[in-house]
């Protein structure tokens, strides 16, 4: 049988080839370049708290031996200047549970204080997404001037530091008689005007369709952004 003669390839489809495979063969590069540097800032940034978590299960004396000079005090009970280096450690050298059962179970302090958070802090997370959910749900579907304007006052209200709405809140409270109670604390978290905002944001990008259907599929479609 007669071989059958290839073809030639033209250069300009040589040259193409080429420039094809170099052009490949940077951009695998540069992704492997930026790989390593993100996982490289990863691992340092993930760092600290490896060390928190693996340190917790140090002895009393072994943390003590390692970070004695940050903890160290001058006579009159200040802190001093660390002349030496401190031994970080990523691998106790004897595994203890001893800081956690101290913790949980021989400090009510502790416990009190941890139930006086969840006390604090359950409520204002609940309920700031029930007002949240309806409130953005109406600045999503709605428009109006009214509406531009509650949310303007809304996004300057976000804008504002903690400091400005302190002396406010406190005569609020006391007009309302919730002074030195839950409810002092309770109302101005759970009116955030930060997850308002935020869920207007992702509401607005939901489709629209019918009334009833529109709103039942919209809210579980915000819980991507809620969670």
């Amino acid at each position: 049988m007669e071989q059958k003669l290839k073809k030639p390839v033209p250069p300009e489809l040589r040259r193409a080839i080429r420039f094809k495979k170099r052009k490949k063969i940077f951009e695998n590069v540069r992704i492997s370049i930026a790989t390593v540097i993100a996982a490289f800032f990863a691992i340092l940034f993930l760092m600290p708290i490896v060390l928190t978590i693996t340190n917790s299960f140090m002895s009393s004396s072994e943390i003590s031996a390692n970070y004695g000079s940050v903890f160290a005090t001058n006579d009159k009970g200040g802190k001093v200047y660390i002349s030496e280096k401190v031994n970080l450690k990523f691998i106790p050298d004897i595994v203890s549970f001893s800081q956690y059962t101290t913790v949980l179970l021989k400090s009510p302090e502790y416990l009190l204080k941890f139930w006086n958070s969840v006390i604090l802090v359950g409520p204002i997370v609940l309920f700031q997404l029930i007002v949240a959910s309806l409130a953005s749900y109406g600045f999503a579907r709605y428009s109006g001037k009214l509406r531009s304007l509650v949310f303007f006052s809304y996004v300057i209200l976000m804008l504002m530091p903690y400091q400005v709405t302190l002396v406010p809140n406190y005569l609020v409270a006391e007009k309302l008689n919730i002074l030195n109670t839950y409810w002092a604390i309770w109302l101005p978290g759970i009116f955030s005007p930060f997850a308002v905002y935020l869920l207007t944001k992702f509401m607005k990008r939901i489709p629209v369709g019918g009334s009833w259907r529109r709103h039942r599929l919209t809210v579980p479609e915000s819980g991507r952004s809620i969670g």
